[in-house]
């Protein structure tokens, strides 16, 4: 599927918007299905606010999350960089299936979320997960200098950006990113269809 219309930028009030512009269409419809649970914490299929620090919403359809748990299969122990946090989960169900060395999600979206710092004290993952708000992807130094702050010099491993989806923000996060991927490192961009070139 494939946005036909300009894509609001990617924040938690962003999910407002997506409902503006999709409805209940089939890309981010909520599906309330359970597709993964771990350590006491839940991950469900949907765009609803609301997630706590044991039951996320991610805003992923559920072929969408078994490619996630494919990448994780393959990433364990990774340095990972996320552009969008929305309600979290996606942030949460990388942090469980990937056992991260380090887990950088930007988020646009200023204020934090509660029930995500809640769930990194929960599980002690203040030294891996580092959710840093109020970073847009198109803001070349400040992705790079959050990033770069959290590296410790060491090359990342996987990319995911899920952020904006349009073009000019895609392609400025891509630049600043990709040099700093390691040489068989993996970069996603969600939600582009592959004649949508940058």
């Amino acid at each position: 599927h494939l946005h036909s219309r300009p894509m609001p930028a990617h924040s938690r009030r962003s999910l407002e918007d997506l409902r503006e512009v999709w409805g209940d269409g089939p890309l981010f419809a909520e599906t309330g299905e359970v597709v993964y649970e771990r350590d006491g914490v839940t991950i469900v299929c949907g765009y609803e606010e609301g997630s706590s620090s044991e039951r996320f919403f991610i805003v992923k359809q559920p072929p969408f999350v078994e490619a996630y748990l494919e990448l994780c299969e393959h990433h364990q122990g990774a340095t990972i960089v996320e552009l969008g946090i929305a309600e979290g989960g996606s942030t949460a169900l990388l942090a469980l299936a990937a056992s991260p060395k380090k887990l950088i999600s930007l988020e646009l979206d200023p204020d934090p979320l509660e029930h995500l710092s809640r769930f990194i004290a929960d599980h002690d993952l203040g030294d891996v997960v580092r959710p840093i708000y109020g970073i847009d992807q198109a803001d070349r130094a400040g992705v790079a200098q959050a990033v770069d702050g959290e590296l410790d010099g060491d090359p990342l491993d996987l990319v995911i950006d899920d952020a904006s989806h349009l073009l000019a923000e895609t392609r400025t996060s891509f630049e600043t990113l990709f040099p700093r991927l390691r040489p068989g490192g993996t970069y996603i961009i969600e939600d582009w269809r592959n004649d949508q070139v940058l």
